[in-house]
């Protein structure tokens, strides 16, 4: 898989140059020299601090399909169960505490819980992508409110083609939203015949929402699509070895990766660009390796349609350095080395992680689970889903055990 491991220099480990500039208040980092397999190691803890869920128990310990949570910072830990659309409070030790929410569009409810992010020691904020609000919940007072927010016009830089639609995408702790522009890709065909078909999304915007203000963060692309059809049937994923940006949301910040040059761009909730960090990055060449696991796991898929993609799609020469970006309770980037990911084939167990400090340069390497299985980093540990052979799912906490002191910057 790429990895940004893969660009180490050749001879003794030294540690990255950086210096820094400011250019019109907007703080400029270049790296250079970069070591990766020189960065320090983490690692998770062997066992997990509370693990919850049952196969068969108790209704407040099983989950029809874990699709959320997160860790307050007395430990309290909330799940979201996507099925019921409800929210299970648990104790730090796992104990079952209270459900709140449920499916309706009532106060207090939800159509389609998108994000969690908590706001306090024992508060938390909840979109709902569906019926477009953020429901405010106060463990410790009992306390809800539910708000609306206005995604019909955004008033953000129009583009050809674009709707004023926007589409809400993360949530920040003062309860900013992060939105893209709902610009559309292009419409694929619909042949009957076997056709493997690369769209080519348009530019969108980023942009955060504020209450009835909107700012507008960056122009951004998400990486091409592919469809295969063949005899009336269609697959679709995103194109392989093709990631041009990815952006997370955290507390208090917002940042966008970009892989081509390598670049990440950090804003503050208020929508100030704050800081610009550039890595001396090459790209690593697509090897036969990359695609190794990717055909035989499709190979054991025994899918005629996808094995005839693996013959005969041609893939760009080089790999990605990362495929996903999360942000933890601290303000570090994480960075998941990228692997080609074919309607959720080809998935590594574990995966490789980088993560970049809260300034932007590279920290250390950890392995931990893909980012799907990822609820939640903190600052010292992580919020996973679980899922065993029989399609169970189970929330579990770690630690986050450091290998060595981050580097100075």
């Amino acid at each position: 898989m790429a990895t940004l491991a893969a660009c180490a220099a050749d001879g003794p480990a030294a540690g990255p140059r950086v210096s820094t500039a400011d250019s019109l208040g907007i703080q400029v980092v270049e790296v250079t020299g970069l070591d990766p397999a020189a960065l320090p190691e983490w690692r998770l803890g062997a066992e997990p601090l509370v693990r919850i869920g049952e196969v068969d128990g108790a209704e407040e310990y099983t989950f029809g399909r874990i699709t959320g949570g997160l860790v307050l910072v007395g430990g309290q830990v909330v799940v979201v169960d996507g099925q019921t659309q409800t929210l299970g409070v648990y104790d730090a030790d796992g104990t079952f505490v209270r459900r709140l929410g449920g499916r309706g569009n009532g106060p207090g409810e939800f159509a389609n819980v998108w994000r969690l992010r908590a706001t306090g020691p024992t508060s938390f904020a909840v979109y709902d992508a569906r019926l477009r609000r953020i429901t405010s919940f106060d463990l410790a007072t009992g306390n809800t409110d539910t708000r609306p927010v206005e995604l019909d016009d955004c008033a953000l830089p129009e583009l050809a083609g674009a709707s004023p639609f926007c589409q809400g995408i993360d949530l920040l702790a003062g309860g900013e939203l992060l939105v893209v522009s709902g610009i559309q890709s292009a419409a694929g065909s619909s042949p009957t015949n076997f056709t493997i078909e690369e769209i080519e999304p348009r530019p969108r915007f980023l942009g955060l929402v504020a209450g009835s203000s909107v700012v507008a963060l960056d122009t951004v692309h998400l990486e091409p699509w592919t469809n295969v059809h063949d005899q009336g049937w269609l697959w679709f994923f995103p194109t392989p070895f093709y990631v041009t940006e990815k952006w997370a949301a955290g507390l208090d910040r917002v940042v966008n990766v970009r892989d081509e040059p390598f670049e990440l761009r950090t804003w503050s909730n208020a929508g100030d660009l704050q800081r610009i960090v550039r890595i001396d990055l090459p790209r690593a060449p697509r090897t036969e390796a990359h695609t190794a696991a990717l055909t035989a796991a499709i190979e054991a898929g025994d899918n005629a349609i996808l094995q005839r993609y693996i013959e005969e799609a041609e893939w760009r020469a080089t790999v990605p350095h990362f495929r996903a970006a999360v942000l933890d309770a601290a303000g570090r980037t994480w960075l998941e080395d990228y692997w080609p990911d074919i309607d959720g084939l080809g998935a590594p167990a574990p995966s490789w992680w980088t993560v970049l400090d809260t300034v932007g340069v590279p920290a250390a390497r950890i392995q931990a689970p893909v980012a799907e299985d990822i609820l939640m980093i903190g600052d010292d540990r992580i919020l996973l889903r679980e899922t065993d052979e029989l399609g169970v799912h189970r929330a579990a906490v770690f630690s986050i055990e450091r290998g060595g002191p981050e580097p100075p910057t």
